[in-house]
């Protein structure tokens, strides 16, 4: 290598990194706390670039170029994700699934050809994010999600829809959507919750509907305010 140049594999300019050029860095069933560093171009075999699997985190990263996911939080007890970036990976920028208290907060997603966040099976703290230019939603609420917090300062732009899409949620759990400014809830398919017990709540929430879309519900419900509209209305709620 040529003395005061990065050309590891001394091959001059004949090759260029690349998204998943290599796998990713999983911690098993452990602790980590990663501040202040980026990971590239990870991501090979459908692998997230950075993995936490039955561990409990701490990360202040910036992770970009991943060929698939950029953070994946699997079967964590306690979790926190802030002042990071996830920009141009190839899926989402995070996954995270069964993780009991979960905060993420002043992050940047941006790129990414899927969601920003894609969540199932934990019930985030989700504030002052930025979220502009991915592929789909700013966050999907998928399988087992609990929604029950005040999201708050997040911001959108340029992504497929501007809204946190409910694809499904834990009708075995008190599901509260509270308002959010200039955010609705996005509903983008039919969902019945048949829990005939535990109440779903609106608190001065937005929630939107694709065409032929129903949200059925088979246990109490309480409302104070909020809206239910077609995804095709502009009106902003104050």
């Amino acid at each position: 290598m040529t003395p005061g140049t990065a050309d590891s594999n001394n091959d001059a300019a004949a090759t260029s990194p690349a998204p998943g050029d290599w796998r990713d860095l999983e911690l098993y069933n452990t602790h980590g706390e990663l501040n202040g560093t980026t990971i590239r171009f990870g991501g090979a075999s459908s692998n997230p670039a950075l993995h936490f699997n039955n561990s409990d985190g701490y990360v202040d990263v910036k992770v970009d170029s991943s060929a698939y996911d950029g953070l994946y939080v699997y079967n964590s007890s306690n979790f926190t994700i802030e002042n990071s970036e996830f920009t141009g990976n190839g899926r989402y920028g995070i996954r995270t699934n069964s993780v009991d208290t979960l905060q993420v907060s002043d992050n940047l997603f941006q790129g990414n050809g899927s969601h920003g966040i894609f969540n199932s099976y934990s019930a985030p703290d989700i504030d002052n994010n930025t979220f502009t230019n991915n592929g789909g939603y700013p966050v999907y609420f998928t399988s087992g999600s609990i929604i029950n917090k005040t999201f708050s300062g997040n911001t959108t732009s340029g992504n497929l829809m501007e809204g946190f899409a409910v694809q499904s949620f834990n009708g075995y759990a008190h599901n509260i959507l509270y308002h959010q400014d200039d955010i609705p809830f996005i509903f983008p398919n039919n969902i019945i919750s048949y829990s005939t017990v535990d109440t779903f709540q609106i608190e001065n929430a937005t929630l939107k509907f694709l065409p032929d879309v129903e949200l059925e519900l088979r246990g109490p419900i309480i409302t104070h305010g909020g809206v239910l509209t077609s995804i095709k209305d502009d009106t902003r709620q104050q």
